[in-house]
C-alpha cells in the first residue's frame, strides 16, 4: 500500500450551483457588489451533501424550489474573495413551478436575468461559465 503524503491533500471550498433552463434560456444571478454574473448556488456546509445544499442555496438566494437532475461539469478555481480554491459541481436543474414568484435574498442576490445565445457573447460571467453556456447553446440551438 502507498505512503501517504502529509499535506497534499486538496485544502479548499465546494461549491454546488444550478444550470436553470427554461423556454431555452439560462437562469443567472448576480451579487451584491459584484459585476459578474453565476449560476444560482453556493458553498457545501459541513456535513451536507451537494443536492441538499443546492436545494438550500436556490431556496435561500432565489425564493423558489427546484428539481435537481445529473451533475455535468466540475471546475476549480484560485479567482475567489479569499482566495481560497473552490471546486464547483453545475447541477441541471429546473425549477419546480415555472410560474413561481422569484423572492431575492436583500443581502445577497441584487437580480436575475434569462441568458440567451444572444447574450453569451457581452455578459460579464467567468471564463468557464461562459465556456458551459456556448457549448449548451451550440448543442440545444
Amino acid at each position: 500500500m502507498a505512503q501517504e503524503i502529509q499535506g497534499t491533500h486538496y485544502v479548499g471550498e465546494v461549491a454546488q450551483k444550478a444550470f436553470i433552463v427554461e423556454d431555452g434560456k439560462v437562469l443567472m444571478c448576480r451579487a451584491f457588489g459584484f459585476t459578474r454574473w453565476d449560476f444560482p448556488g453556493g458553498r457545501i456546509h459541513r456535513e451536507e451533501n451537494p443536492h441538499e445544499g443546492l436545494l438550500r442555496e436556490v431556496k435561500e438566494e432565489l425564493g423558489v424550489e427546484i428539481e435537481i437532475k445529473r451533475p455535468f461539469s466540475v471546475s476549480v478555481t484560485d479567482d475567489t474573495p479569499n482566495g481560497m480554491p473552490r471546486y464547483f459541481i453545475l447541477f441541471e436543474a429546473f425549477l419546480k413551478d415555472p410560474g413561481a414568484e422569484f423572492v431575492l435574498a436583500p443581502d445577497e442576490i441584487e437580480e436575475i436575468r434569462w441568458v440567451s445565445l444572444e447574450d453569451v457573447s457581452t455578459i460579464e460571467t467567468w471564463k468557464d461559465w461562459k465556456v458551459i453556456l456556448e457549448d449548451y447553446y451550440h448543442e440545444h440551438p
